[in-house]
């Protein structure tokens, strides 16, 4: 593993520390996400501007988190192909584990023409095969057919979440990222995805302005299209390779060579 979010311990027991119930009460599974990417470095600078205008997420007197997620494709990879070429109504179907608190959930996380992300969800058991229940629950919110889907990445991280103190604003911060498939893996060192959710479109968030003055601005990027580029190499994706110029830029050379 490279460079996590521990080596930022001592200034994270700063924060105000929230609890998961009050981030909850947020309700923003229907929310608009704004995406940035930034190294280490720019994180350790960002985090500092933060004390006075945000909380922090603790659960069990941890702050940091560790997800893992398997998501879901066709045989031919629809849902990849539809995000790589920029369809504006799509989704991805996964299974997200959060490794600290014990919980998972099966879960639909679709976009709209309006930017809107909207995530439903219900609680499950981390799994390589979509059951009964999970078909029922597709069935409910989306039109596809669960025997195409087949599992086709798994991608686990560390988390720290923020919630400002007092706009209806969460950001996430996700680093350590690792990607395995069934003939690949690949883990990006120094990497810091940050996450904006708000249930306004076009809300200024402060942190954004901030991230001006380092000329970091809003990026569309998905972790599910990142890493199944990154273990396929069978697959196109020229739509995308500014953002993997982009990310090879901020971190330096993925481990084992890549050319993009």
């Amino acid at each position: 593993m490279g460079k996590g979010f521990e080596i930022f311990n001592n200034y994270l027991q700063k924060f105000q520390s929230i609890t998961l119930d009050e981030l909850e009460k947020k309700d923003l599974l229907r929310r608009y996400d704004t995406k940035f990417i930034i190294n280490i470095e720019i994180f350790s600078k960002l985090i500092k501007t933060l004390l006075n205008h945000y909380n922090i997420l603790e659960i069990n007197n941890k702050r940091i988190f560790h997800y893992e997620n398997l998501y879901f494709d066709t045989l031919f990879y629809d849902l990849f192909n539809d995000h790589i070429n920029g369809k504006q109504n799509r989704f991805k179907i996964r299974f997200r584990r959060y490794i600290e608190k014990g919980d998972c959930y099966f879960e639909i996380k679709k976009r709209d023409n309006k930017r809107l992300t909207q995530k439903y969800r219900k609680k499950s058991i981390f799994s390589f095969i979509i059951e009964q229940s999970e078909n029922e629950f597709l069935k409910k919110y989306l039109n596809i057919d669960n025997s195409k889907l087949l599992p086709k990445l798994f991608v686990s991280y560390q988390r720290i979440t923020f919630l400002h103190k007092r706009n209806c604003e969460k950001i996430t911060f996700d680093t350590n990222i690792f990607f395995r498939n069934t003939i690949s893996e690949l883990q990006i060192h120094g990497l810091v995805i940050g996450e904006i959710k708000s249930n306004f479109l076009g809300f200024r968030s402060d942190v954004l302005e901030l991230l001006r003055k380092e000329q970091v601005y809003p990026i569309k990027i998905s972790k599910y299209c990142t890493g199944t580029i990154l273990t396929n190499n069978k697959l196109k994706y020229n739509r995308y390779k500014p953002k993997l110029r982009l990310i090879d830029k901020i971190c330096g050379s993925f481990d084992g060579e890549y050319t993009f």
